[in-house]
This record gives C-alpha cells, sequence and structure tokens, in this order.
C-alpha cells in the first residue's frame, strides 16, 4: 500500500497493519498518521515531516503495510472498525 492508500483506509476507519498484527497504523487527535506498536505504545510517524524531502517516504516498504483479513479480526478489532461479517 501507499501513503495515499494507508490514509483513505484508516481514514475510512479499516484497520491498517505493518509487518506484522503487533503494529497498527493509526490518526492520532491532531490528525497525524501514526505506526503504533501495540505491545508498548510506542510510535513513529507514517513517513518524513511535511516540508522536508522525506514527506513523501513511508516509514517502511509498501509491500510491508496491508489491511488485515476481517475475518481474523477480534471482536474488538471488529467493533472499533465497524466491520461486521
Amino acid at each position: 500500500m501507499n501513503i495515499k492508500e494507508i490514509k483513505k483506509a484508516v481514514d475510512e476507519g479499516q484497520k491498517v497493519c505493518w509487518l506484522n498484527p503487533a503494529y497498527d497504523v493509526i490518526k492520532d487527535d491532531i490528525g497525524q498518521y501514526l505506526i503504533k506498536c501495540n505491545l508498548n505504545g510506542h510510535c513513529i510517524g507514517l513517513h518524513g515531516l511535511k516540508g522536508t524531502k522525506y514527506e513523501n517516504q513511508l516509514n517502511g516498504k509498501e509491500e510491508d503495510f496491508y489491511m488485515p483479513d476481517p475475518k481474523w479480526l477480534t471482536i474488538r478489532e471488529r467493533r472499533e472498525t465497524n466491520d461486521y461479517y
């Protein structure tokens, strides 16, 4: 997934992971897109700072970002993403 696809999915309430389910892409209260580790709560920016040469560079490879299959989401995750089947 590229930056645009990731942001669109997060904005639509979809769950986006990086590398494995321990890392979620979130949007915080001030509108920043972050990669959050669910094991320790630490976050890094989804991409480089706006206004720098890195603003369009993901902190990770495009192929490492994915939306998990809804059937593998927990009940809580389904509730949070409004993904019921």
